[in-house]
């Protein structure tokens, strides 16, 4: 009995490590996942959203990695380095939204572009601090753009009409092989 208590005692305090370490991972995803949701809902608000997404997540980026005692003393250069890199990606969502290049796409392809912008640049500043989190963070999130909810519709919807037209074209076939009624 004593034996269990202390195993689920051991399970519940690695569950709060594992929280208390990664809670700022989770939470970029969590973010970008309510993003997503969000997309499909109120479409002309979302670039408030994302621009204000971008500053959290570069001072996720800057605050995980000053938890390090040896980047303290290079907080300067490294504040320097993510402020460029997050203006960066903060620069080409903000392209996305341009009114020439809006007309080009529509909501959802702008809205899956941002995502990849958003993920893109959560890989490489991962990749820049070498945080291995920060980068598995932007691979879920770029991984999660094809499965976004309007590209599953599109892709379900171009499956049916495949199969619709596909279904025609074999009763067809099979409505000319019959003899003709006597």
């Amino acid at each position: 009995m004593a034996e269990q208590n202390s195993n689920t005692q051991a399970e519940g305090s690695a569950h709060q490590g594992f929280i208390r370490r990664d809670w700022p991972y989770i939470a970029m995803l969590i973010l970008a996942v309510v993003g997503v949701a969000l997309a499909s809902v109120m479409l002309d608000s979302m670039k408030i959203y994302w621009e204000i997404l971008v500053p959290c997540f570069a001072a996720i980026c800057v605050w995980t990695r000053l938890r390090d005692a040896q980047h303290q003393a290079l907080l300067g250069r490294l504040v320097r380095i993510e402020a460029l890199h997050w203006g960066a990606v903060f620069i080409a969502m903000n392209v996305v939204s341009l009114p020439d290049v809006k007309s080009m796409m529509n909501v959802d392809a702008s809205a899956l572009m941002v995502m990849t912008i958003l993920a893109l640049g959560t890989f490489t500043a991962g990749a820049q601090t070498s945080s291995w989190r920060i980068c598995v963070v932007g691979a879920v999130l770029g991984l999660a753009v094809p499965s976004s909810p309007g590209s599953i519709a599109r892709r379900c919807s171009s499956l049916w009409s495949a199969s619709s037209s596909s279904r025609s074209a074999f009763s067809s076939t099979r409505t000319s092989r019959r003899p003709p009624r006597s």
